[in-house]
């Protein structure tokens, strides 16, 4: 029986699903397990250039040209190994909640907080501000921003101009779909069917066949925004399925260190309030008097 042939997906948490995609649908392959391309360090060079070299197929998701890590670039990879790569463009849509970001500020990096990586830019400026948890709590439910009507064409628009030099695309099947269903829990965690479609157009692309099952047990769905009511009736929508958040439990908070727990639903004041209070000691001299 001849060797079976060898694919390498590299990329985030999304490559790491769309592992299990393969490694479930396409059994007579071998599917390399990778660490997701964050948690790469100089130390990995050897063992992933030798994946790179034996791989039949290399499912790259697109890595930016001043990525610090020059091996892993998006163009680095594919000059040094040609024809069997193919670059995938980050799965990536904020249209529900365009105000989701992530904050950095030191001693603690990325700082976490009830939505762990993810916070809502409202709520901090609201913190910042001075206002009341009330004011940002009503600033969630009652949200009537102008740009919320061009938010589902400005972040589609986005992930074209981010297509631009991958292999393999994906924003004309979201155009119809980010409208139909919900198709993303946070900005950069979709549902499974969009993952699963990445992997047939992928498939489809290195030339084997694309039939995948369309079921799979396991979902990027740690964390859920709700979409924002504006925006849902901007785009006549309505298959938001709750409109409570679901998060973590933040368990600590000291000058240092933000610990987390369980999963915790939330309602839009209990969210703000724990945000609050990890503002109140991550930025503490920050807030208008």
């Amino acid at each position: 029986m001849p060797d079976k042939k060898t694919i390498a997906i590299v990329g985030n948490c999304q490559a790491q699903l769309l592992e299990g995609v393969f490694i479930a649908g396409k059994p007579e392959f071998n599917v390399e397990r990778l660490p997701p391309v964050f948690k790469m360090t100089e130390a990995d060079r050897q063992n992933v250039l030798k994946i790179f070299e034996a791989a039949s197929y290399i499912f790259l998701q697109r890595v930016d040209t001043n990525y610090f890590l020059e091996w892993v670039r998006s163009s680095w990879v594919k000059e040094n190994f040609k024809d069997k790569v193919f670059v995938w463009p980050n799965l990536y849509f904020d249209g529900y909640f365009p105000d989701v970001q992530y904050i950095y500020t030191s001693p603690y990096g990325k700082l976490q907080g009830p939505l762990d990586d993810y916070h809502l830019r409202s709520v901090f400026e609201a913190y910042k501000a001075g206002h009341s948890m009330e004011q940002a709590s009503l600033g969630i439910t009652n949200r009537d921003s102008a740009q919320d009507r061009f938010a589902f064409n400005t972040s589609l628009t986005n992930l074209i101009e981010r297509e631009k030099d991958v292999d393999v695309k994906i924003s004309d099947f979201l155009a119809k779909e980010v409208k139909e269903r919900r198709a993303f829990y946070t900005p950069n965690h979709p549902y499974n069917f969009v993952v699963i479609e990445m992997a047939q157009r992928l498939a489809q692309a290195a030339g084997f066949d694309s039939t995948l099952e369309r079921e799979w047990p396991y979902h990027l769905d740690k964390i859920y925004i709700p979409a924002y009511r504006s925006i849902m009736n901007a785009e006549s929508v309505k298959f938001d399925e709750k409109s409570t958040y679901k998060g973590v439990c933040v368990e600590q908070i000291t000058d240092k260190l933000i610990s987390l727990g369980g999963v915790k639903e939330y309602e839009p004041p209990e969210l703000v309030e724990e945000f609050y209070k990890v503002y109140s000691v991550a930025f503490k001299n920050l807030r208008a008097r």
